[in-house]
């Protein structure tokens, strides 16, 4: 008399009734199916902080396809923005949709300062101290904000600033080591005197030397400190000639030193 269906579609179902005369009689019955509502639960995942210049991946969740505010359709999207920039994605199962949110948090960079170059005389030390962040490692590997340096020639130091994520920049300063000032020796070291000829040249220098005692050196340095010549010059106790051959430096700068008691008398070059 009574049956149990559970139909997964619309469906009619008919039944045909007899009494004991064989007299019969049919009805239908139709069960209509409603289609089960979807819902859909957006998720564009958690928000994200990342540096300047960083790129992240962000990833949608909770459908079956995507559209996200940049245009793309995909599930995920990896974005590099220049500021603090807030993206939707709209979320789709069939007819329905939902939306979520998520923000790019950008954190600036520090901005790495190692300092003004600086110039020293050989033996001596500088400080180099970096501003623009809250830690930093030096290229000699101090963490340090200062250091202290004793170049013994011409030295490029380089430093990275990090901020609060450990992202960093970079900067460089350079300390010049120069090997010899002859304008700051006292007179009374000054007992011998020299001429150098032609000055500038091209390729013979000469080097005239009066009141030379003893055997003393004779340098060439580049203008960064670089000695390209070393040699000792013997005395005979009166005027004495050397000739150096230059024609192989290049056009430029040079400075030639004549030591005096391991002190030296120098004089600029130029190689034209």
């Amino acid at each position: 008399q009574s049956i149990t269906v559970s139909p997964s579609q619309t469906t009619t179902y008919s039944v045909e009734v007899s009494n004991a005369g064989g007299c019969s009689d049919s009805d239908a019955v139709q069960v209509t199916v409603n289609a089960t509502k979807v819902e859909v639960t957006a998720d564009a995942g958690d928000d994200e902080t990342i540096c300047a210049g960083e790129t992240v991946t962000l990833t949608a969740t909770g459908g079956s396809s995507y559209v996200w505010s940049t245009g793309a359709t995909t599930q995920s999207i990896s974005v590099s923005p220049t500021q603090t920039t807030t993206y939707s994605v709209e979320v789709f199962e069939g007819d329905v949709s939902a939306t979520a949110k998520v923000t790019v948090n950008i954190i600036a960079l520090s901005i790495a300062n190692a300092g003004s170059d600086q110039t020293i005389e050989e033996g001596e030390s500088v400080t180099l101290t970096a501003t623009g962040g809250s830690e930093f490692l030096w290229s000699n590997g101090a963490t340090t904000q200062s250091i202290t340096v004793s170049p013994v020639q011409t030295e490029t130091y380089s430093v990275a600033v990090f901020n609060a994520l450990g992202c960093y920049t970079e900067d460089d300063v350079m300390v010049i080591v120069e090997a010899f000032k002859g304008e700051d020796l006292e007179e009374d070291v000054l007992d011998f005197e020299f001429d150098i000829y032609p000055n500038p040249t091209s390729d013979v220098l000469n080097i005239k030397i009066t009141g030379l005692e003893r055997a003393t050196p004779v340098r060439i340095y580049d203008m960064s400190g670089k000695v390209l010549y070393n040699n000792m010059i013997q005395s005979d106790g009166s005027l004495r000639h050397e000739a150096l051959d230059l024609s192989s430096y290049p056009k430029g700068f040079y400075l030639l030193s004549i030591y005096k008691e391991g002190k030296p008398i120098t004089k600029k070059v130029v190689v034209k």
